[in-house]
């Protein structure tokens, strides 16, 4: 859904669809969006429709764009929520089944571009499984929370542990957003758009095992800052214990 409003201009909502269909049954899908345009032109706010043939279907199968636009989004959601379009839904994937596809495009914005693929032709728009984002999070905060995490407190050893961590939270979100996140999605997009259950088996126990031997590398280079320092440790020689005793002794006479 998309909107348009200047000053002293009269304003409008657009709804978009992108519908996909096997080549052979364009004209009747043609024929079905012409119910659907008689049908919204006999609702309140209407404006124009249009349905045009757009670029991005994949071999075999035509993309459509129907637009349908009214004057307010009030006017438009009596149409979307009305029993004349749902109707009108329910008889078109009826009539072509599984020979239909049909998407609403949304602009991507935020997190929600870090799963998009930038080579896509068409505009519908279909998001990886939660799980898959997920791991792909993960993968890409784990180690940059850790190196993030040492390179600050070598920096300013002595913040305060929630400036620290503010100040890692600013640094990894950024570059996870902008730069890692991105790159992996795109090199892991076959993975992403895969519906084949051992091909996405296969991948996600491949992330796991970059997940563990990121954990194995980090444990054995990186030294837990909690750890009582060799250098710091007093050595105990039979002298200084000798002398402790004294000392201990001789307190308890003053007694």
């Amino acid at each position: 859904m998309t909107s348009n409003q200047s000053h002293g201009a009269q304003s409008h909502v657009d709804f978009i669809v992108h519908l996909i269909v096997r080549c052979e049954r364009c004209a009747e899908l043609e024929h079905l969006q012409s119910k659907f345009i008689q049908a919204a032109s006999g609702f309140a706010g209407y404006q124009l429709s249009s349905v045009n043939q757009i670029e991005g279907g994949p071999e075999g199968y035509q993309a459509y764009a129907a637009v349908h636009r009214f004057d307010s989004p009030k006017n438009l959601i009596e149409w979307l929520e009305s029993d004349t379009r749902r109707n009108l839904v329910q008889n078109t994937k009826a009539a072509l089944g599984p020979d239909l596809t049909v998407d609403y495009p949304l602009e991507l914005a935020g997190f929600s571009s870090w799963f998009s693929d930038p080579n896509a032709k068409s505009e519908c728009i279909k998001k990886p499984s939660v799980w898959k984002q997920s791991l792909i999070v993960m993968v890409a905060l784990y180690p940059l929370s850790l190196i993030i995490g040492a390179l600050v407190t070598l920096t300013i050893p002595n913040a305060h542990p929630a400036t620290t961590r503010l100040i890692v939270t600013l640094i990894a979100v950024n570059l996870m957003g902008f730069f890692i996140v991105p790159k992996l999605c795109q090199c892991l997009m076959p993975w992403l758009k895969s519906t084949n259950f051992w091909g996405q088996s296969l991948g996600a126990a491949s992330l796991l095992a970059v997940l563990l031997f990121l954990w194995i590398m980090m444990h054995l280079f990186m030294t837990n800052p909690n750890a009582p320092s060799q250098e710091n440790t007093p050595e105990v020689t039979p002298e200084l214990s000798a002398h402790s005793s004294s000392i201990s002794i001789g307190s308890e006479l003053l007694c």
